[in-house]
């Protein structure tokens, strides 16, 4: 195990306990926040002379690390996620257009074959209905299904039946693969949650940390700065900028 999992599996509980109505998003990226607030465990540490005198501990500043550690692994898994659906998203929009195609040479040939039945006629056309991905996976099932039932109108008309046990392999696979992308599965979700819940363990320790920087720093800007977000400062400069050329303009 590396430090960042040992971290993860000791606050991991502690994570999980937060209550969902208590629990903040990112207002930045991840990997920055967590990169500014390792730059903070670092500067406490230099400066633990004088936040001892104020009540900070060394216990404080370790664990401060430690949940740092924690949120980028929860950061990490969370990733991995955004990853593997990101590679669905890519094979399913290479390998959807085949099984809509097959779906629908399907759906052509039992409209020829089962002509003269018009029991049959009627399922066929409430699986040709609808034209969704749900749909399709779906269709996939059930054409499988009423081929299986009714095989020897369709080998009348030579129609290749292999193509029906494609069908239903193609059914599972694209089911599969659609699950994958599925940002609001049970699993993707729970992720997302422990990832949110870290950051707001780590939020917490780095908000007090810097208030105590700010407090024992007031009358040193170069050193107060050092205990506020550079990310933020940016941005507000930004937007301080934006908004006075706003004002020029008007």
């Amino acid at each position: 195990m590396t430090a960042r999992t040992d971290a993860y599996e000791a606050k991991l509980e502690t994570i999980k306990a937060i209550k969902k109505e208590d629990v903040k998003t990112p207002n930045m990226p991840m990997d920055t926040f967590i990169s500014e607030a390792s730059g903070l465990y670092n500067r406490a540490k230099n400066d633990f002379p004088k936040l001892k005198e104020v009540g900070v501990t060394e216990e404080a500043i370790e664990d401060l690390n430690i949940r740092n550690e924690a949120a980028a692994q929860a950061q990490g898994y969370w990733n991995n996620i955004l990853r593997a659906q990101e590679d669905a998203q890519k094979e399913w929009l290479e390998e959807s257009p085949a099984a809509f195609a097959l779906r629908d040479e399907i759906i052509r040939a039992m409209r020829l074959g089962y002509r003269k039945n018009k029991n049959l006629l009627s399922r066929v056309a409430l699986v040709a209905e609808g034209d969704t991905n749900a749909d399709m996976i779906q269709d996939l099932t059930d054409v499988t299904i009423i081929a299986n039932e009714n095989p020897e109108p369709l080998k009348a008309i030579n129609f290749d039946m292999s193509k029906i046990e494609k069908a239903a392999a193609l059914s599972s696979e694209m089911n599969t693969l659609r699950g994958k992308t599925d940002a609001n599965s049970d699993l993707n979700k729970e992720v997302k949650l422990i990832r949110d819940k870290a950051y707001t363990h780590l939020k917490e320790a780095v908000d007090e940390i810097r208030e105590f920087g700010q407090y024992v720093f007031w009358d040193d800007d170069s050193r107060r700065q050092a205990y506020t977000s550079a990310y933020n400062r940016k941005n507000n400069n930004s937007a301080k900028e934006s908004t006075s050329d706003q004002t020029a303009a008007n």
